[in-house]
């Protein structure tokens, strides 16, 4: 039997995002997008920003079945991590939950999703 491997084109972060959300749904684990960034409001005719998530964390947060924090900073096949992001997976590493980088739903399976 001949085995050939299939090359996938490269995903946009989005859609990596969307399907490690999705298989982590089906596998009965509970995560969400953590977003970051800012966005605009207006009330009673005054504009405000609102900032969304902190700098540096990982675009999917959730746990284990046990309860374990979990984040996974998410990256396209090319995506580099920033220090910020480092600094922040080492601190919840350290602080007893679990975080990585991920740049496909294998690399969560890996982890033992």
């Amino acid at each position: 039997m001949v085995v050939r491997k299939i090359s996938l084109p490269d995903l946009a972060e989005r859609d990596i995002q969307k399907a490690i959300l999705q298989y982590l749904n089906l596998r009965g684990y509970v995560f969400k997008r953590n977003n970051s960034g800012m966005m605009f409001s207006e009330y009673q005719g005054k504009r405000r920003a609102i900032k969304l998530g902190e700098p540096g964390w990982p675009d999917l947060i959730g746990m284990t079945k046990e309860g374990r924090f979990v984040g996974i900073e998410v990256k396209a096949r090319k995506g580099e991590v920033t220090p910020l992001q480092v600094a922040v997976i080492d601190r919840i590493n350290a602080s007893g939950g679990m975080a990585f980088v991920a740049r496909s739903v294998d690399e969560v399976i890996e982890k033992g999703f």
